[in-house]
């Protein structure tokens, strides 16, 4: 706190014709102190702490971008001195909502087309022209003013060449999921893919996707109502389990939309960019069914959910191609919440590093594969079968397990707490590997339990907590 309040103090003493009224207590007021323990979101709380963020709330660190940004384009930021708020093209409503759009398609070139997050500015100008369909205008690209001085970019020169950044890669990754919003935002109004495939292909080029874009995603998709969640969980459902190239459904497209929007499809890169997209359109299908199932549990019949095995499956049969698209996978796990597996057998599944709610399995089969780092708030497991499974640093936390073999498994440091098991059998384990804490047992039986050498039967039944 005293390091927030000397900060506050400084930026007094450098700002001292503005009318500067954030204080340590009015954050913590507004509920704000918390979030401003990071920096860049205290520099931007104090910016627009006289217009916005008002009321006492829950502030997310989306918000925040959120509220800066509005109040940069409202034309608020009196960095040059000749500066007016009518003296650029930002100042009406329409064109806003222009400038707004080319705030995101500078996250989205950079995104493609930079691994450091530095762009040519010529190169910058060129896609933007591309994706803007119209040249854009030379004043946006002074860079003494307007653009360029509002919303922390950073610009250096090498010879003749002028490059530019984000100065610093969250606000390029807020802006960029708030691009994903718009095209999202506008499947609710009723848009089809076809309306939409010049802009979804290109978000397909994509080789740098992040956890923190998708995390920004999530805040910005809770504004929406359940029937607009609905929509877009369908529709990215659909566009997560059909490979636009694979099935010819591209091509259909292709020979569908206008010569000016064909200009920015690159064929060549078509297969890699559908891979890219089935794995972003399940991601955003993931986020979507979970904020469903907490906030409209009533609802969650009406969802759909594309399960991991169908992006693993698509992972594991283009990894052969050598593209980064397998990269993803582990991003793509990070926000799935809920599994469900019912009259299937998997094989080679993946689960890494995960943090579920639920994992539910009735009348299917998981083998060859690997659960690791995992915890799972609670599991239904019925009449399954898991065989040649590795199960790693997973802690199953709740739920019952019923009808269910484990058929030569590995266990490493695991935990189920609070299960009831009934007609469980486990194969094999081995001392020092397993740990049952208050958790119920009826006809549960390990077939080979492994100490000091010496093999046993281990008969399980009532209320036991036991390490093995």
């Amino acid at each position: 706190d005293s390091q927030i309040d000397e900060w506050i103090g400084n930026w007094k003493i450098i700002n001292p014709s503005e009318r500067i009224t954030i204080t340590l207590a009015g954050l913590k007021e507004r509920n704000l102190l918390e979030i401003c323990r990071n920096k860049l979101i205290l520099y931007m709380v104090a910016r627009v702490y006289n217009d916005e963020l008002l009321e006492a709330r829950q502030y997310t660190k989306a918000y925040v971008y959120k509220c800066f940004f509005d109040w940069t384009i409202n034309g608020k930021f009196r960095e040059d001195v000749d500066y007016t708020s009518d003296s650029y093209s930002g100042s009406t409503e329409h064109s806003k909502e222009t400038y707004r759009r080319i705030l995101q398609d500078i996250a989205l070139v950079i995104s493609q087309n930079s691994t450091n997050e530095i762009i040519d500015v010529k190169l910058l100008k060129e896609k933007l022209s591309e994706f803007q369909r119209q040249e854009i205008d030379s004043e946006i690209f002074d860079f003494t003013q307007h653009l360029f001085t509002r919303h922390f970019f950073s610009t250096q020169k090498n010879g003749h060449q002028m490059y530019v950044e984000f100065s610093h890669k969250s606000l390029r990754e807020y802006i960029y999921a708030e691009k994903i919003f718009f095209h999202l935002r506008d499947i609710c109004s009723g848009k089809e893919l076809i309306d939409q495939i010049g802009e979804w292909y290109q978000f397909g080029r994509n080789q740098r996707l992040s956890k923190e874009v998708f995390a920004f995603l999530e805040e910005m998709l809770t504004v929406l109502s359940v029937d607009d969640l609905l929509k877009i969980d369908r529709q990215m459902f659909l566009r997560s389990s059909v490979l636009l190239v694979a099935n010819g459904t591209f091509k259909k497209y292709i020979d569908k939309i206008s010569d000016n929007d064909k200009s920015i499809l690159n064929i060549s890169e078509s297969y890699y960019r559908s891979l890219v997209l089935s794995v972003m359109a399940g991601i955003i299908n993931h986020i979507c069914y979970n904020l469903i199932q907490e906030k409209y549990p009533d609802r969650i019949s009406e969802a759909k959910i594309i399960n991991c095995e169908m992006i693993y499956k698509i992972c594991d049969y283009y990894l052969g191609m050598s593209t980064l698209y397998f990269a993803m996978y582990p991003i793509f796990l990070q926000f799935v919440k809920y599994i469900q597996i019912f009259e299937k057998d998997i094989a080679n599944v993946q689960y890494i590093d995960m943090n579920l709610r639920c994992l539910e399995i009735v009348d299917g089969k998981l083998l060859r594969g690997i659960i690791q780092k995992t915890e799972i708030e609670r599991v239904n497991l019925i009449n399954a079968e898991f065989s040649i499974m590795k199960f790693s640093h997973v802690e199953f936390n709740s739920g019952a397990i019923e009808a269910c073999r484990f058929e030569s498994c590995m266990f490493d440091c695991v935990v189920f707490r609070n299960i009831t098991f009934r007609n469980v059998h486990f194969d094999l384990i081995r001392e020092g590997n397993v740990e049952f804490q208050n958790c119920t047992f009826e006809d549960t039986t390990i077939g080979h339990y492994l100490k000091s050498e010496q093999e046993q039967l281990i008969k399980l039944d009532g209320e036991v907590s036991i390490s093995l």
